[in-house]
């Protein structure tokens, strides 16, 4: 891996990093999963295709490239990593990746990564709130999206039928009355019916959020949280409202998952969903 890619080669401390490196490691690790097999998926699709149609032209198993959006990219770490490996794995030209995020110093940074590491002709760099985007997705991705944009994200994903990877973030910021009227809550039919409503969610959210105790001292936080039982609260917090948001996956045709990092310590915040819709 190119060394730029690496947060550890950057400005922060060596403990954040390794914690950063640990949890990009293990999205990146799930994600290149599902881009393989999305990429094995359209090559089946690309093979039927052209047998029955009897077509045999020079591109006929060439499909496009997978669209991968990491909604939330800040500097693009998650999306970079992607670009890359996707290449190294299916070759030059088999991924595009969009480093999607409202932020113009995200931005920025993103733009900067990309020519450093030579991957601008694979990775776009857009600043627009993800409620607006409308370009074409496979798999959309996202590292710690805080409150509705991991929502949001989802939305797009299955609106547009596209796999997705998302590690959740700030399930305390649900409560966000800018999308209240554009974020429904609960997510899945299957909650709303057995009498959940939006206020059950946010109480449920509102436990979910944990942070590292400071040590005795009070110089640092206590990463060996695992067995706090405030954690452990606040682990089936972030799993009941993502158990929702797959619920809603699943009512729309989806195989899902519900999966942590690895190691669950190196973020308090480490619930991924994952989900891929059935073919048809």
């Amino acid at each position: 891996m190119p060394p730029g890619l690496d947060p550890a080669a950057g400005d922060l401390k060596q403990a954040r990093a390794t914690r950063k490196r640990l949890q990009l490691f293990s999205m990146a690790s799930v994600s290149m999963r599902m881009v393989l097999h999305l990429a094995a998926q359209r090559r089946k699709c690309n093979r039927d295709r052209t047998n029955n149609n009897n077509e045999g032209g020079a591109n006929a198993n060439a499909p496009a490239p997978l669209q991968i959006t990491d909604f939330g990219a800040g500097s693009g770490h998650l999306g970079l990593i992607l670009a890359w490996a996707g290449a190294v794995a299916l070759g030059d030209g088999a991924v595009a990746v969009t480093l999607l995020d409202r932020k113009g110093f995200g931005c920025d940074q993103s733009e900067r990564r990309v020519a450093d590491a030579g991957l601008a002709g694979s990775v776009a760099v857009v600043e627009m709130d993800a409620l607006e985007y409308a370009s074409p997705v496979d798999l959309g991705v996202s590292l710690h999206s805080c409150g509705v944009l991991t929502d949001i994200a989802h939305h797009t994903c299955l609106e547009q039928r596209a796999a997705f990877v998302l590690c959740p973030c700030c399930y305390g910021q649900l409560n966000d009355m800018a999308y209240a009227g554009r974020v429904a809550r609960p997510r899945s039919d299957g909650w709303r019916s057995a009498g959940v409503d939006r206020e059950q969610c946010l109480l449920i959210a509102s436990g979910a959020d944990f942070s590292p105790q400071p040590s005795k001292d009070g110089k640092r936080a206590v990463w060996d949280f695992g067995d706090d039982s405030n954690y452990m609260l606040a682990k089936r917090a972030m799993q009941a409202i993502d158990g929702d948001r797959l619920a809603a996956a699943r009512e729309r045709g989806y195989a899902t998952l519900q999966r942590s990092l690895h190691p669950v310590t190196c973020s308090p915040k480490n619930n991924l969903i994952i989900g891929a819709p059935i073919p048809r």
